[in-house]
């Protein structure tokens, strides 16, 4: 830091925290740099060359007052990586009658095959599982995006939809009706 006036002032403000902070300095400083190892440009590598210096001037402080929130990211990264998500289930087999309960997920209305005639498409969510199926029965155009149901139809075929398992149900029922939304 300066030895000006502005430098005095920024010390002022800063020493109060200094003996706290000291203690996990170091940690949080070793993990950012270990997180941002393999980046080469930007704001991380400007981190990066700050963090390894020995010095800083008063135009630096503005990006080490960023060290806890990468830090944060990192951990969080981190974490992702240590748990990978349950992979996706497809239901049943092809013709087989299923039965699942989830979350709408989507719930859209598009045209059908007919002139003046439309379908509604609804993709159910439930736990891993994704279900999907095209309807012109009632019940399907009174749910809406998070509404819970339990549907039964018949397994019309195992689709991957943007790298998502979704099974496709044909002739779906609910069968929760007068137990709400």
């Amino acid at each position: 830091m300066g030895r000006g006036e502005a430098g005095e002032a920024v010390r002022a403000l800063l020493d109060p925290h200094l003996p706290p902070a000291l203690v996990q300095v170091p940690a949080l400083v070793e993990a950012v740099l270990e997180g941002l190892a393999e980046e080469s440009d930007g704001y991380a590598a400007n981190l990066v060359a700050v963090l390894s210096a020995e010095a800083v001037t008063i135009r630096e402080v503005g990006l080490l007052a960023s060290v806890p929130a990468a830090y944060q990211r990192i951990v969080a990264q981190r974490e992702e990586l240590a748990e990978p998500a349950p992979a996706p289930l497809w239901l049943g087999v092809v013709g087989a009658k299923v039965e699942v309960e989830g979350t709408v997920r989507t719930a859209l209305t598009v045209d059908g095959y007919s002139y003046g005639t439309t379908r509604r498409l609804v993709v159910l969510e439930a736990g891993t599982t994704l279900a999907k199926m095209y309807t012109s029965a009632a019940w399907a155009y009174e749910v809406d995006p998070g509404h819970s149901v339990r549907v039964t139809g018949t397994v019309k075929a195992h689709d991957l939809w943007h790298d998502q398992q979704q099974t496709v149900l044909s002739r779906p029922k609910r069968t929760d009706v007068g137990n709400g939304s």
